[in-house]
């Protein structure tokens, strides 16, 4: 169950930090939601997830905030509000993801379509994991 291993997770990293339960974790988090593209159709047509990714050599933090936002929208509509709280509540600083596992759904026998597997947005926690350690810059705004 995905909130037993954030649980999990945060336990270690309190224990860490000499278990101090009042005090916030300060390693950012990166939560990676995969196989979105069999989710797509669950989108509405404007969500984030939808749009491709920035490609540049910076993290464009709008994007990736509108991208937080829509997962913690589909977290309180699919009853994953827990996974929030636990982050909310142990965390200085999280972002959520949404990744696809083949960039749209297989066929109807289970295979990767014709068009091949084309990821996307997978890149996203790795840019924001990098600007948080300051290997990159942020464009904000």
């Amino acid at each position: 169950m995905p909130p037993n291993v954030l649980v999990n997770i945060t336990v270690i990293f309190l224990a860490k930090a000499g278990g101090k339960p009042n005090k916030l974790i300060s390693n950012p988090l990166a939560i990676v939601f995969s196989k979105m593209d069999v989710l797509r159709h669950d989108l509405r047509e404007t969500s984030p997830l939808r749009r491709p990714p920035v490609h540049a050599p910076y993290l464009d933090e709008r994007d990736s905030q509108e991208v937080h936002t829509e997962i913690q929208r589909l977290l309180a509509r699919w009853e994953g509000t827990r996974i929030d709280q636990i982050a909310r509540l142990h965390y200085r600083n999280y972002r959520y993801f949404g990744v696809p596992a083949l960039g749209e759904t297989p066929t109807p026998d289970n295979r990767v379509s014709a068009r091949g597997i084309r990821p996307y947005r997978v890149a996203d926690p790795f840019m924001w994991t990098l600007a948080q350690l300051g290997a990159i810059p942020v464009k904000r705004g």
